[in-house]
């Protein structure tokens, strides 16, 4: 799988666009958090400033006070002090303080601080006995005097607890206020940040925007370019090819005439020297060497055309099941007037059946007589050469022919495959450049691949790699 570039752009789009999405997410919740935090507040401070407990509570302050002023006013109106309708004025506006206390709503707040049923019980108790009367027309140490001296006292505990129990809970909601003020204040300034390092990301993002859109646009221009320089190159190689064709089909024509010259001059030498003209021989010597370097020429002009077909994929494999045992000795027997002063050591390990493969037989074998005849080409007379037929793994068939001749420099191996590469070893012998090239392509065209390797005892093995026609079996256990 891919793994995308982490400074690329589409990389560092997709970073920005997560690094945004996770602070946009940051900023909603905490705008989500202050504005919970400011609805707590909005109705907290108007439960702080709109509060029935201060009511409740004065309403038993003034009931009490009021009461009060009752009991001594008429202490005063029996001594003569003062006068009956002040009395009864300040009866009434007690009257009145009781009536509002009884008031559901007063009487719900009073449910609250757990006092309805102690001050409505004195109130109503006092109500009883009195009546509708006056506390004036009331002789001293009356039951109407003691409930109101009862419900004096009642309201003064219950005004006492109102006060406490008012106090306790105020100073709780002031102490929830400024929890409430402190977090509003934190999530605010998260706000502040989150907001500014959004504005950031922006910028960030806006300038990693302008650069990628100038790296695409390098980038675009410079894919032209490779198109534009391969378009050329195609252009070359065709040039290339129909040149190759051209010049080898014109080399053809005069090659074969210069030849079919060569052979009749050739026979009429070899009566001439049979009739006793010693003049003759040397004119056949000639003739030879001519023969012998049109046949190079040949051989030459065949390898380039054979390459060009190779690289304009032209060269189609007629695949069939090929034993490249068999094969292989086909090709010794071929040429055994090369190996006639060099002793030849053939292996072949295992079954012969394991040495099958599907592939093209005719360019197989072109690839097997190149191995063999660079082994020859490449050894004196009277020195061995190695053919080894075995079987790699469960799936690859590997020929190696190996020689004890001088070899190559280590750091040439790479380069023998090359096309018209030829090692200082080989620069004494005829050759074309292209042999090793041809075989390791049709190597390559078969699924296969060709190396080569510089064994103990000198010389050089080439090995030939080509997928084998069925899976060998693994080797018993044990």
């Amino acid at each position: 799988m891919d793994v995308p570039d982490p400074l690329s752009p589409a990389a560092s789009g997709a970073q920005a666009r997560r690094r945004w999405t996770v602070l946009s997410s940051i900023v909603l919740l905490f705008f989500s958090f202050s504005v919970a935090v400011a609805w707590q507040l909005v109705g907290l401070y108007g439960e702080l400033d709109v509060r029935d407990g201060r009511n409740t509570l004065w309403l038993l302050t003034q009931a009490h006070n009021m009461g009060h002023l009752l009991v001594q006013d008429d202490e005063l109106l029996r001594r003569g002090l003062v006068e009956r309708d002040a009395l009864e004025q300040q009866e009434n506006i007690f009257n009145n303080r009781l009536r509002l206390l009884s008031e559901e709503a007063q009487q719900q707040r009073l449910e609250y601080f757990h006092q309805r049923e102690r001050v409505a019980g004195a109130i109503a108790q006092y109500e009883t006995i009195a009546q509708g009367g006056s506390i004036a027309d009331a002789p001293r140490g009356s039951s109407m005097h003691a409930s109101l001296v009862s419900l004096i006292d009642v309201l003064e505990r219950a005004s006492s607890d109102v006060m406490a129990q008012d106090q306790n809970e105020r100073g709780e909601q002031l102490a929830q206020f400024g929890s409430l003020v402190r977090a509003a204040f934190v999530a605010f300034s998260m706000v502040l940040i989150t907001g500014g390092l959004l504005i950031w990301q922006l910028m960030r993002s806006l300038s990693q925007q302008r650069e990628q859109t100038r790296i695409i646009a390098v980038q675009r221009d410079e894919l032209q370019q490779t198109v534009y320089d391969l378009h050329q190159a195609q252009q070359a190689t065709e040039t290339y090819r129909n040149f190759v064709s051209l010049v080898s089909h014109q080399f053809r024509t005069p090659l074969a005439v210069i030849d079919s010259t060569a052979q009749r001059l050739m026979r009429s030498a070899r009566e001439e020297v049979q009739s006793g003209f010693t003049d003759s021989q040397m004119v056949l010597d000639k003739m030879n060497l001519t023969r012998s370097t049109i046949q190079h020429l040949n051989k030459l002009i065949d390898s380039v055309l054979t390459s060009v077909r190779l690289e304009s994929g032209a060269i189609q494999v007629q695949t069939q099941r090929v034993n490249l045992s068999t094969l292989m000795g086909e090709v010794v027997a071929a040429n055994a007037h090369l190996l006639q002063d060099r002793p030849l050591l053939l292996e072949t390990s295992g079954d012969a059946d394991a040495y099958y493969c599907l592939g093209d037989a005719v360019l197989l074998e072109h690839v097997l007589q190149n191995l063999l005849s660079n082994a020859c080409k490449y050894t004196q007379p009277g020195t061995a050469i190695a053919v080894t037929l075995a079987r790699a793994g469960y799936g690859t068939i590997v020929c190696s022919v190996r020689d004890w001749g001088e070899g190559v420099p280590e750091n040439e191996l790479p380069l023998l495959f090359e096309r018209f590469y030829r090692s200082r070893r080989s620069r004494a012998a005829e050759g074309t450049g292209l042999g090793l090239y041809l075989a390791r392509s049709i190597a390559r065209l078969h699924g296969g691949n060709m190396d080569a390797s510089l064994p103990e005892g000198g010389g050089l093995a080439i090995h030939l790699k080509i997928p084998a026609e069925y899976m060998k079996a693994p080797p018993p256990l044990g």
